[in-house]
């Protein structure tokens, strides 16, 4: 994988948790069960973030000992 390729996965998994982060900020539990929009918005960015995770090298994530 191109370091600029990694960059790119890098930036859309800090996007997709700093929204998803952004989306509850503020709710209690019950205000975001009460919520379907928020729980999508949230549940589609951690698909974001899990899909541009399997798309980086496996070597990247060995390398920084971070769990696949």
């Amino acid at each position: 994988m191109s370091h600029v390729g990694l960059v790119d996965y890098l930036d859309h998994m800090h996007e997709a948790a700093k929204l998803a982060a952004d989306y509850v900020a503020g709710l209690s539990r019950v205000q975001f069960r009460a919520d379907k929009k928020t729980q999508q918005a949230v549940f589609f960015n951690l698909m974001v973030l899990g899909r541009s995770r399997d798309k980086t090298d496996e070597g990247v994530w060995a390398l920084h000992r971070i769990p696949p």
